[in-house]
């Protein structure tokens, strides 16, 4: 589940939203053990001001960090967010995971997202929390 003002977006009206989603993390072995490649849907409700409600998909692909140890593990990650109808932000995600089993943890995210130009940050857009059960297979 996700949280997001997206008040600053004239593209899609501003406003407030909820999202439902799922977001796969593949490890990459061969590169490093800590690193992750992220990516996922997301259909986001947005509570547009002057439109009303509105929906949209997000697609991010981002590289991520994992710090390895512990019962809590910090990450950081950064990387594109694809949005239809079509746009593109930059993004920097940190937040940390909690193993509660074995295969089963808890994370709980907070992302800022940047208009960019050649995926440098250029102009602050928005700001989403994000909070889910994570399956390792």
């Amino acid at each position: 589940m996700m949280w997001a003002d997206y008040g600053l977006w004239n593209d899609f009206g501003g406003g407030e939203s909820l999202a439902a989603g799922a977001l796969l993390h593949f490890w990459t072995p061969p590169i490093n053990e800590k690193i992750f490649i992220k990516t996922g849907l997301s259909r986001i409700y947005l509570l547009s001001y002057d439109e009303g409600y509105k929906f949209f998909f997000k697609i991010p692909f981002h590289v991520e960090y994992w710090y390895p140890r512990g019962i809590i593990k910090p990450r950081i990650s950064y990387g594109l967010n694809f949005y239809t109808p079509p746009f593109t932000t930059s993004s920097l995600c940190a937040g940390a995971v909690m193993n509660v089993y074995k295969s089963l943890s808890v994370s709980l995210n907070a992302e800022a997202e940047f208009q960019q130009a050649f995926a440098i940050p250029v102009v602050y857009r928005s700001y989403s929390v994000f909070i889910g059960v994570m399956v390792c297979f």
